[in-house]
């Protein structure tokens, strides 16, 4: 959501906010905005440098958690990589030209860089400290057929949620959609 904000921002400014055909205004997603509250810091380094720059230098600069990595490691090890780019390969995940907006690229990216690792942590970590979690849907069906619908479908009214919450409803009880986190969650 932060790096849709800087989009969407973007967009109300140039007033360009509307010409994309999967375009998510800046006023759909005003309601939802208090879901930051908690990323401020995040947001202040974000915006320091660079915005409203190209969105894939802008993405990577929002994931990417390789500053100060070459310090872990022998630099014996490291050699032969130095012709390596992280941007690199982000860049050939995240500009697929199939992904017509920044919401694809963005959850496209998540779906294929960081949700394997994520998957991994989570198991091992709730498995040793015995802990029950929540995991994401992984049925593969479901996730590319959410491929394949566009961002102002899913994000109607810029509701985090609003497909998976709509398809539900009739089979989940209404108080599971009005129930506020007891902490704050790492995730969006």
């Amino acid at each position: 959501m932060a790096a849709y904000l800087e989009k969407c921002l973007s967009g109300a400014i140039n007033q360009t906010a509307h010409q994309r055909r999967y375009a998510v205004s800046l006023e759909s997603i005003v309601p939802n905005l208090p879901l930051l509250g908690t990323y401020q810091p995040m947001l202040q380094s974000l915006w320091r440098d660079g915005l409203f720059g190209p969105a894939d230098e802008r993405y990577f600069r929002l994931v990417d958690r390789s500053e100060g990595m070459s310090q872990l490691f022998n630099q014996e090890s490291l050699r032969g990589t130095s012709n390596y780019s992280s941007f690199d390969s982000f860049q050939r995940i995240f500009n697929r030209p199939e992904l017509h907006s920044l919401v694809n690229q963005m959850t496209y990216f998540d779906l294929k860089g960081s949700l394997p690792a994520l998957l991994h942590v989570e198991d091992r970590t709730s498995m040793a400290n015995s802990i029950e979690s929540r995991v994401p849907l992984l049925d593969h069906r479901i996730v590319e057929f959410l491929a394949t619908i566009p961002p102002n479908i899913k994000f109607s009214g810029g509701r985090v949620k609003h497909l998976f919450k709509e398809s539900v409803r009739s089979a989940v009880p209404l108080t599971s959609f009005t129930v506020k986190t007891k902490w704050a969650s790492p995730h969006l």
